[in-house]
């Protein structure tokens, strides 16, 4: 079975995403920042960290499966513009930036 780490599990997407996963019997890991590890779904590996961090540690839990880019500002609106550009667009970006060249098959979403 595939592994999947998942930046953004404690949220809506990514904690019904981790649900049907864990349910499918993948092994799925969940990026979670300090405080919010009671809202990691049942089965799911923790892995502290935030959204910034989570592509650098993709190639180490991973070698090379699976990533799902869901991390972002929770119930995004124009108040909270400056928040988008600092959480959701910079951790895109991070995550869209280039591969090492030890790290195989990520599969980004």
């Amino acid at each position: 079975m595939p592994n999947l780490f998942i930046a953004g599990v404690t949220g809506h997407r990514g904690s019904r995403l981790a649900e049907e996963l864990i349910w499918g019997r993948h092994t799925v890991s969940g990026l979670v920042r300090e405080g919010s590890e009671n809202r990691l779904p049942q089965g799911c590996r923790p892995v502290p960290g935030n959204a910034w961090t989570a592509p650098r540690l993709v190639e180490r839990l991973l070698a090379g499966d699976a990533y799902a880019q869901l991390a972002g500002v929770r119930r995004p609106r124009p108040a909270k513009a400056q928040q988008f550009r600092e959480i959701d667009l910079k951790s895109c970006q991070e995550s869209l930036a280039p591969p090492s060249p030890t790290t195989s098959n990520t599969l980004f979403m």
